[in-house]
């Protein structure tokens, strides 16, 4: 039962979030990320992987599948430990933290990071209603 009415919780925080909502359309940022309880947060990326694995996504493999929940959480707590990161949407932070796990290019992984900065900044309102270029 608790684990439904956590479920429902979630559902609804998009209603219930503040105006930071409003703002950004493509998912929770990192300022609500960091806000989450760490059961919230798991099963945040249950419901990602979840959505990513059933539906069978062409951009499935821009995200690490071999690790645990656990060293996602890690990744993506670190990666919002930076106050330049936080209105970084949390798919596209899966994306960096998973090219970290694998090991890929630091400078490919920084441009990325600068990049999404950008996308998300909170003078970037124009963007922001349009989606992002693919990553190569």
């Amino acid at each position: 039962m608790k684990r439904v009415l956590t479920a429902v919780l979630l559902m609804t925080l998009p209603l219930l979030a503040s105006g930071e909502t409003d703002q950004i359309k493509a998912g929770f940022s990192g300022t609500i990320w960091r806000k989450f309880s760490e059961t919230e947060k798991v099963i945040y990326l249950k419901g990602i992987y979840s959505g990513i694995m059933w539906g069978q996504s062409k951009i499935k493999d821009e995200f690490i599948l071999n690790t645990s929940f656990d060293t996602i959480e890690d990744g993506l707590n670190a990666f919002y430990e930076d106050f330049q990161n936080r209105n970084i949407v949390v798919i596209y932070a899966l994306k960096i933290v998973s090219k970290q796990i694998r090991g890929d290019n630091k400078e490919d992984i920084q441009s990325d990071i600068l990049r999404y900065r950008r996308l998300f900044s909170t003078t970037a309102d124009k963007v922001r209603q349009q989606p992002p270029e693919r990553d190569k």
